[in-house]
């Protein structure tokens, strides 16, 4: 783990006690090996045994999103503060909850969202604050990839866990939701218009190639849709 002092913290210091595998003490070991991780921690074989370790003060949930809500869930229920991988959940209900759990118990939450500590990041708060940039009227945030899900994952591509719908992948709710990915264009919106008088108004769109196969649903709803382009733009 990164060394506190890098960014002038001397208070504190992280220290990796324990990891846990849901389905066994084993693979908990193997990560926390395969991670460098001091000697003396120790691997659980189930999130319950987990949460209940005294020397454990934060836990890092990064479990497939679809499980974000219950993995987090256990661990504000038994006292321990989450930082808790994107996407933080699969809904805003969900969302809700957590959150709510978390002031009622006084526990620290939070998404991880690792490009908001970022010193470009940093920087560009610092400037919107101090005026530089002027009134910010509107943001554009633009975010671009090609997946192809056969390639990538193989023919039976559809039971990854990116993709498999059961586990809230896909197009809609992993690959490019609101969830995951748009919080990195959000970031800088909420930076340049917080303090805006005005409503904020968002409009997005996602763009796919003419070739794809119909899909019922729509195609934000098929695990195999390659995303070409999203766009989303902010506006008060």
């Amino acid at each position: 783990m990164t060394d506190p002092s890098t960014r002038d913290v001397s208070d504190v210091k992280h220290t990796v006690t324990a990891a846990a595998s849901s389905s066994s003490s084993f693979r908990a070991k193997q990560f926390l090996e395969t991670c460098k991780c001091p000697s003396s921690a120790t691997a659980y074989g189930s999130y319950e045994e987990l949460v209940k370790d005294k020397n454990v003060d934060i836990i890092y949930v990064a479990t497939p999103h679809s499980h974000h809500f219950q993995n987090t869930m256990l661990c504000l229920l038994n006292g321990k503060h989450v930082l808790c991988e994107k996407a933080f959940t699969v809904n805003a209900a969900q969302a809700k909850k957590l959150i709510e759990t978390a002031k009622e118990k006084g526990l620290f939450l939070m998404e991880a969202v690792w490009t908001r500590f970022f010193p470009l990041s940093v920087q560009i708060r610092k400037m919107v604050e101090d005026g530089e940039l002027g009134a910010v009227h509107r943001v554009i945030a633009d975010l671009s990839f090609g997946q192809d899900v056969e390639n990538t994952w193989g023919a039976d591509g559809a039971k990854h866990r990116m993709v498999n719908m059961d586990l809230a992948g896909g197009a809609l709710l992993d690959r490019t939701s609101p969830l995951p990915s748009s919080i990195y264009h959000d970031q800088y919106n909420d930076l340049a218009l917080t303090n805006h008088p005005s409503s904020r108004h968002l409009s997005s769109h996602l763009v796919f190639p003419n070739n794809l196969p119909h899909c019922p649903e729509g195609p934000a709803q098929s695990p195999h849709h390659h995303l070409l382009h999203r766009k989303i733009l902010y506006w008060r």
